[in-house]
């Protein structure tokens, strides 16, 4: 028979169990969404070679700001942030605010310059980066030099599940890998883990791009 402090335990515990679970009921959520027709055909115009796209609910969680970005590290190093998107949430209730969707873009193209001949020639590789928050957000957009052109490219090794958004929190998404080598393999769980496990998974990597997303608390 249970004395009343076993009983006190049990119901402390079954108090916690529910709560927690009430708090990721009304935490913002992120899972992986398809291109719509429109986007399809817009960024096909523009010669994307990638893309990957989330859908973000609010649910009944609150956040100021949305911060998306792509991180740039260098054989393992972090070097300079290629491009990053800071957009407030609108409000008043006739927005709908709880619903957006984010958008990340990648593609690969070359600058055409007409040479001393008249012929038009090649000049350079880049690589254009885009980032969209749609539904009252905003646009980003950089060119990136590509530096070795026999680079080899992975894209899109994010987990694709589902996942609770902490506040002031930074999460990785996806993550497009340049390798100088013809072949060579992505270790599983690579946004997966602390700084310096990540760090220690992209050394042997030449560049290495990371969309993230993080959301600001008011």
């Amino acid at each position: 028979m249970w004395g009343w402090g076993k009983f006190i335990i049990f119901a402390g515990c079954l108090f916690l169990l529910a709560a927690c679970s009430a708090q990721q009921e009304k935490a913002p959520t992120l899972k992986p969404a398809e291109l719509s027709d429109s986007e399809r055909q817009l960024l096909q115009a523009g010669g994307a070679d990638y893309s990957d796209v989330y859908e973000l609910e609010m649910n009944d969680g609150t956040a100021e700001m949305l911060e998306i970005t792509v991180e740039h590290y260098e054989k393992g190093e972090k070097a300079e942030d290629i491009t990053s998107l800071r957009s407030h949430f609108p409000k008043g209730e006739e927005v709908d605010s709880k619903s957006h969707r984010l958008v990340f873009v990648a593609a690969n193209f070359g600058e055409l310059i007409q040479g001393a001949s008249g012929e038009w020639e090649q000049k350079d590789m880049y690589q254009r980066f885009v980032l969209t928050h749609l539904n009252g957000g905003g646009s980003a957009s950089v060119n990136w030099l590509i530096r070795d052109d026999d680079s080899t490219v992975s894209a899109g090794v994010g987990s694709g599940a589902t996942m609770n958004l902490e506040m002031d929190k930074l999460i990785r998404l996806a993550a497009i890998i340049k390798n100088t080598d013809s072949e060579f393999s992505v270790p599983a769980g690579l946004l997966e883990g602390e700084e310096e496990a990540f760090l220690q998974k992209i050394a042997d990597f030449e560049h290495v791009y990371v969309f993230t997303v993080k959301l600001f608390s008011p």
